[in-house]
């Protein structure tokens, strides 16, 4: 899989400059009753991430999944004023939830998006592409963000925050390929 979104980066972006990969397993069930919760995890399964940084303050998002949409490009500096409703819209409320909080997000990036989870796009899609974004716009712009920031961050309902209190994020979760 971690070739997949490799290759199309390479494809869609070019070789030039370093790039990271990422992976994050599809979104994490919590099992258990009354305070014993276990965290279970598809480790296989979920979504994949190739990035890299750019000179200026253009994010070019492309997704394997849906290549029907192209290329889709944001300016950092209107991020705020871009109303794009196809899949993008889950990582632009990310850098737009960070901006909003006051994180400094000085320059753009190109990055690719590959799953390999069911396509359930309501339920399981946009939880687990806000939470990879969140991690590697995190690690991208050195952002120091705990547990509860990042599921914070990944919301956009009160009540999708009141829910998500149990949802706990491991340090196992993440991979840097």
């Amino acid at each position: 899989m971690k070739e997949i979104v490799e290759e199309k980066f390479k494809e869609i972006f070019g070789t030039e400059g370093r790039f990271k990969t990422y992976f994050v397993p599809e979104r994490t069930e919590i099992i258990g009753d009354g305070d014993q919760k276990i965290p279970t995890t598809r480790r296989k399964k979920g979504v994949y991430a190739t990035i890299r940084k750019r000179e200026d303050k253009i994010l070019n998002f492309y997704s394997v999944d849906f290549s029907e949409a192209g290329i889709i490009s944001i300016s950092l500096d209107n991020i705020f004023n871009n109303e794009n409703n196809s899949w993008v819209k889950y990582p632009r409320e990310i850098v737009t939830s960070l901006k909003e909080k006051g994180y400094e997000l000085e320059h753009g990036f190109d990055i690719v998006y590959y799953e390999n989870i069911k396509k359930d796009i309501e339920t399981k899609l946009p939880p687990t592409l806000k939470e990879l974004t969140i991690i590697i716009l995190a690690d991208m712009f050195g952002l120091k963000l705990d547990n509860e920031e990042i599921i914070l961050l990944g919301t956009s309902t009160d009540e999708e925050r009141k829910e998500e209190k149990t949802y706990i994020p491991t340090g196992e979760k993440l991979q840097i390929l």
